[in-house]
């Protein structure tokens, strides 16, 4: 049940990934910071998919992903910068007023609260987990990009974002889960390899979802 409810999950995130698509270039800015807003806030939510223990969050980390690749295969590499700082802003916007929203004493008759606090109670963690490991995982990215660019000109762009991207995502798991999600999830290992089964799954399709974006001629012609 969960596994078609995941698959279900991450197509709608991808519809409305390629409806902000349709929109224009501030649609999917915001929908990359939405979905890395999505991804801090659910993360903590613990389900099993093929007998393994995952979370809720990846399907939205899928998304801010294609939102990015979208914005720089039409907009270019200016827009994705920008919608990367625009999402920095926003997990720093949420993370800070979170922690402003806990710190209000609550009415006697309040009911919310214990749920609001376990909720976000965690959030400051997990965004300190997830700008450590952005950094440093597009730091590797970026680093082995222009490695295999300098030695390895010849192949095929498409191929050498692949090997760069592969390995990232496994510095960028590796590092969010322990720094924020230790503690707090039932198995370590199994948030780990399902993350990065999903998001190398996810890499290795972008490549041919954009060729058929190129193959439609026209971004705001998507049959949609």
């Amino acid at each position: 049940m969960n596994e078609c409810l995941f698959l279900a999950h991450t197509l709608l995130v991808f519809f409305f990934i390629l409806l902000a698509l349709r929109l224009g270039k501030e649609a999917l800015t915001a929908a990359c910071a939405l979905t890395a807003i999505a991804a801090n806030l659910f993360v903590l939510k613990q389900i099993n998919l093929a007998g393994l223990s995952a979370t809720c969050s990846d399907g939205y980390v899928v998304g801010s992903m294609l939102s990015l690749n979208l914005l720089q295969e039409r907009y270019g590499g200016e827009a994705a910068a920008k919608a990367m700082a625009t999402t920095f802003l926003a997990i720093l916007f949420f993370a800070l007023f979170s922690a402003l929203h806990l710190a209000y004493i609550p009415h006697s008759l309040d009911t919310m609260d214990p749920a609001y606090q376990t909720i976000l109670t965690p959030s400051p963690r997990i965004v300190v987990a997830s700008f450590a490991a952005y950094l440093i995982s597009q730091f590797a990215n970026l680093s082995l990009f222009a490695l295999i660019k300098r030695h390895f000109s010849q192949w095929p762009l498409a191929l050498r974002n692949l090997i760069a991207l592969l390995p990232a995502q496994v510095i960028d798991t590796f590092i969010f889960t322990l720094i924020g999600l230790v503690g707090l999830v039932a198995s370590i290992t199994h948030v780990m390899a399902i993350s990065i089964a999903i998001k190398w799954l996810a890499i290795v399709t972008l490549a041919p979802l954009t060729a058929l974006l190129r193959k439609v001629g026209s971004y705001d012609k998507l049959p949609l």
